[in-house]
């Protein structure tokens, strides 16, 4: 059975959002939003996206460093991905 999967690039400033296909492994690019001056996640976009698209799941990017490390970056895309979840 085909699902809709929505994926997320976190960044300091944008965050990039693809969504994907199981049955024919496809993705593309959806859109960037913008992350508030003040560091506020834009929510109610997100929730829009999630409400149009009814992914069966959502991902997450992790950045790492290259020798495989959790920076600070890290950190805060763990943290927005345990809001998200809820």
């Amino acid at each position: 059975m085909a699902a809709t999967v929505l994926g997320f690039d976190y960044g300091q400033r944008y965050i990039g959002i693809a969504v994907g296909q199981t049955l024919t492994g496809s993705c593309r690019a959806l859109k960037s939003i913008v992350i508030s001056a003040g560091g506020e996640l834009p929510w109610r976009e997100i929730e829009a996206l999630c409400r149009e698209w009814q992914p069966a799941r959502v991902i997450v990017g992790l950045p790492c460093h290259l020798d495989g490390s959790e920076g600070e970056l890290a950190r805060s895309a763990r943290r927005f991905a345990e809001e998200l979840g809820r």
